[in-house]
This record gives C-alpha cells, structure tokens and sequence, in this order.
C-alpha cells in the first residue's frame, strides 16, 4: 500500500513537471516568434512612412491620376517634416519642389480609391527612406529627431501553487 501512494505521489509530481515544461516551451516559443516578427520587419528601421493618407478631389477634365499621386507626395512629405522637425526648422524648409521629395521616396502604395461621378478619394501608404531624407535635411543644416513608438507586452503568468 505504501508503495502505491509513493508511486502516486511520484506520478502527480511528475505531471505537473510535465505541465510545467510545456508552459515554459510555448512562452519561450511565442518570445522567439514576436522576437523574430521584429526582425524580419527591420526594413522599417530605415524609413519613415505615413500610413491610411486620405486624399480628395474634384473630377474635371484635367483630371490625372499622376497629379494627385504627386499631390499625395508632398502632402505625406510635410506630414513627416511636421513629425521630425522642430517648428524653427520646419519654417527653413517648406519651399521644396516634387523632383526634390521623390528621391527620398522608398515606396507606396495605393490602398484604396473611389471614383464617383464627380470625385475622386484615395487613401494612400508612403514610406520615405529615412538616409535619404538625412542625407537631404542634412545639406540644409537641418537636424531631425526620431519619434519613438512605444509598445507594452502582456504576459500571462500561471502559477499552480
């Protein structure tokens, strides 16, 4: 009989070791998983981008695709002046021709447009290269400032006491 509670015991002590290990292997599993995310996404370490930029116009007959697409441009480019510039520096710099910004644009994409019977809507994604637009401010004697994004994690901790 003694025996038998010992072995038991030994078995119960044995399953929560077990439950135990599988608990720290699917944490450290999802660390390496979000830590992998991060890395993979490293190409955003070097750009800028202003995301879901919503643009409208009228529709008339010298209407063209091309020219919001520039318009979108330097709006997206005075929306990352306004976020990496002080306002002293911001004023030296808001003269600044298209053939200027398009170098310093990495990417972008088209995420939605809408054409209605006289109008036109767009919500547009621009990533600028973040040398490229320090090598550019640079030359104006412009220095910017990187604006942090800050996340928070929760992790879930149980303990079976």
């Amino acid at each position: 009989m003694i025996v038998f509670f010992h072995k038991l015991i030994f078995m119960l002590n044995f399953k929560s070791k077990i439950k135990e290990y599988i608990q720290i292997f699917y944490t450290a599993t999802f660390i390496l998983i979000f830590a992998c995310g991060k890395s993979i996404s490293s190409d955003t370490l070097d750009s800028f981008s202003v995301k879901n930029l919503i643009f409208e116009e009228k529709i008339n007959i010298s209407f063209s695709r091309e020219k919001v697409i520039d318009k979108v441009f330097l709006l997206s480019f005075e929306k990352i002046l306004k976020k990496i510039l002080q306002t002293r520096n911001y004023s030296k710099i808001q003269k600044i021709n298209l053939s200027e910004i398009k170098p310093l644009i990495q990417s972008f994409e088209i995420a939605e447009e809408i054409f209605t019977k006289d109008k036109y809507k767009g919500v547009f994604n621009v990533v600028f290269n973040k040398k490229n637009l320090s090598i550019f401010l640079g030359k104006k004697n412009i220095i910017f400032s990187e604006p942090k994004e800050t996340s928070t994690i929760v992790f879930p901790i149980f303990y079976d006491g």
